[in-house]
């Protein structure tokens, strides 16, 4: 009997040893507690905010030692499939921890709100603000810059916050509980979707363990994460040659939010490069068009009011803010603003056409594609951007990470570049 229970011991002894030195294991608990600390600075000091300087100090702190362990495992240890389910887990780990706590540095959790509220008041978003219902319940707590301003979302954002705001009631733990538990639900889904499309646990790491999208799209609960999942499972039908349904996918994560829109030529490349005689090309081409103007058209009817129904998003685009795209700001030491924005328009329509026609005349492949989209999404974050704030930068680690089978040096460098704008982000917008 001893012996029996002693064999049955080695190998989970064994086992929990090998565990216990899995290079995955020791960086994801020390990341989690990283993570834990944001919980001990938000208790200490109540809200973060970036524009307090110790406040700051900290949270790039934190942000850099993370950034430090990422890249120590991404460059040390070895991506195997005996290492996935650990990968995976950990990155649910990072996230839904955050569930329960509304925000950290950023409050855009609160504009998700107030759009919703502004819609279930019967009220146009895109013309009326959220400081016009001043008595709605939860106006004193989720108030903030925002709210005196039209939205900048898609239609079918508004339809989800109205959504869930029916849901909540004026219940805030509830409603942002609900808000949260979406956003995280849809980035632990994008990691899967990256590992379905690659086949990679190194494409799996560096999406879902990357500190930028972990504190930006779960911390912080920015819906770039929704903007994700659909550009994701859009990717996801291409690779399996469903033209047709990436297409949709793609329209929908532009009624999220617009700035997916740069890739919809590269579809219609992709559709053109396809063997097939003229006339179904134009078939297709008609029938695919209608549809996605279909979709669009039944999201934004009850919000048209003409050319106003994009008055405030034009103007605000091509306006002045705090932080604008990296091109415009270095441009704008040395011209006007305005010159620098003209610029930077047409460095962005330059690169972006010839990599049009780099695409074009090359053979078609899925990867040709993604790299195509890689390319002209990051060129637009750092050149067409009126605002560009750090968020906004996770697409980009999300096409990377698509590409890191192929392209593993460009993929790493680019996220690394990613890691030093965002931190200068932070720095700078102060």
């Amino acid at each position: 009997m001893t012996k029996w229970a002693n064999s049955y011991k080695k190998p989970s002894i064994a086992a929990a040893s090998k565990f216990a030195k899995n290079p995955f294991v020791i960086a994801g608990l020390a990341t989690e507690l990283l993570y834990i600390s944001f919980y001990l600075l938000k208790w200490h000091f109540g809200e973060l905010n970036l524009h307090t300087q110790i406040h700051l100090n900290l949270v790039i702190t934190l942000l850099v030692i993370l950034y430090l362990i990422y890249f120590l495992v991404l460059f040390k240890a070895k991506f195997t499939s005996a290492n996935l389910k650990t990968i995976f887990l950990f990155s649910v780990l990072f996230q839904v921890g955050f569930i329960f706590v509304p925000f950290f540095t950023s409050n855009d959790l609160h504009s998700y709100i107030a759009i919703g509220r502004v819609v279930n008041q019967g009220a146009n978003p895109y013309i009326d603000t959220y400081s016009q219902y001043w008595g709605d319940p939860l106006y004193p707590i989720i108030s903030n810059y925002w709210s005196g301003k039209p939205t900048l979302y898609g239609p079918m954002f508004l339809f989800i916050s109205s959504f869930i705001n029916t849901i909540g009631l004026n219940h805030y733990p509830l409603t942002f509980i609900l808000f949260k538990t979406l956003l995280i639900g849809a980035n632990l889904v994008n990691g899967y979707l990256i590992y379905k499309i690659t086949k990679s646990a190194k494409a799996l790491f560096l999406y879902s363990w990357n500190p930028l999208v972990v504190y930006e799209l779960a911390a912080n609960a920015h819906n770039e994460s929704l903007l994700i999942f659909l550009l994701l499972l859009s990717a996801l039908a291409l690779k399996h040659k469903r033209i047709f349904f990436s297409f949709i996918f793609l329209v929908l994560s532009i009624l999220i939010k617009g700035t997916t829109t740069v890739f919809v030529p590269f579809y219609v490349f992709t559709l053109f490069k396809q063997k097939l005689s003229l006339n179904q090309f134009f078939y297709k081409s008609i029938l695919i068009g209608a549809f996605c103007l279909g979709i669009a058209a039944v999201f934004y009817y009850p919000f048209w009011q003409g050319r106003e129904t994009f008055s405030f998003l034009l103007n605000f685009y091509h306006g002045q803010t705090i932080s604008p795209s990296l091109g415009i700001w270095l441009l704008d030491q040395v011209v006007s603003y305005t010159q620098a924005f003209k610029l930077n328009n047409f460095i962005f329509l330059l690169i972006g056409g010839l990599t049009g026609i780099w695409f074009l005349v090359n053979k078609y492949s899925f990867q040709k594609l993604i790299f195509a989209c890689f390319a002209v999404y990051s060129v637009f974050i750092l050149t067409k951007l009126s605002l560009v704030l750090s968020w906004y930068l996770t697409p980009i680690v999300a096409l990377a990470s698509l590409n890191v089978e192929k392209q593993k040096n460009i993929s790493i460098l680019v996220v690394f570049l990613v890691t030093i704008y965002h931190l200068l982000l932070y720095w700078f917008i102060k």
